[in-house]
């Protein structure tokens, strides 16, 4: 299956948006003092269904999942204010960030866009049937095991934050997509850590919208 958009006019994720100890028994950093994005292709993400691409020679020890909440863009915006900035949404989705831990300390563009290693989906559920974005609930599952289980209530940054402060960097069009951040339980904030490998099955589940089942290829 394809993603929802097949190529998203910008894929904006915001980092650092959920408290996480490092290791996820250990003890909260800071909060950043200031909203962090960065970008991905379009060719990094596939669909629900289709197998992620597990990287190559070392970058393969280190390749992550990240469960996320996605809202897509429905209507143009430029310099948005926080109290407007969901009348720009026209509906969420899921996505896993996947990540490779080892080539975020080259770059974060480098680590966040290794080609198929992530994924969106399966759908995009309209906001008419998510009367409140901030009580929906994330679950990340490998292999069947509970990994992430957080709501968007606890991310440090709203929605509403996060669109308006990234539509003062750059116009937000219909089909833009943003990726609202990972909570606590990543394989790399564990201790020991606890990275994909080929046959892994990473599912992330939000309430009212569905679940986002991949698995790790060769």
């Amino acid at each position: 299956m394809l993603p929802p958009i097949p190529n998203p006019g910008k894929i904006i994720c915001a980092g650092m948006n959920y408290r996480k100890p490092y290791p996820v028994d250990g003890i909260a950093p800071p909060d950043p003092g200031n909203i962090v994005i960065f970008g991905r292709h379009s060719d990094t993400l596939v669909g629900d269904g289709i197998d992620l691409e597990c990287p190559k020679g070392e970058a393969a020890d280190t390749f992550d999942f990240e469960g996320e909440i996605v809202a897509v863009i429905g209507k143009s915006g430029r310099f948005v204010s926080p109290a407007d900035a969901l009348q720009h949404v026209v509906g969420y989705s899921i996505m896993n960030e996947g990540s490779v831990r080892g080539w975020m300390k080259h770059s974060v563009h480098a680590g966040k866009n290794f080609h198929a290693s992530g994924s969106w989906g399966p759908w995009i559920t309209t906001v008419d049937e998510i009367d409140d974005f901030s009580s929906l609930k994330l679950e990340t599952h490998v292999n069947g095991k509970l990994m992430q289980s957080a709501s968007a209530a606890e991310m440090i940054f709203s929605l509403s934050e996060l669109i308006a402060y990234i539509s003062n960097l750059t116009p937000l069009n219909p089909g833009d997509i943003i990726a609202t951040g990972s909570p606590d339980g990543t394989g790399g904030s564990r201790n020991p850590s606890v990275f994909l490998k080929p046959g892994d099955c990473v599912e992330v589940s939000v309430d009212r919208i569905g679940t986002l089942k991949n698995h790790v290829g060769n």
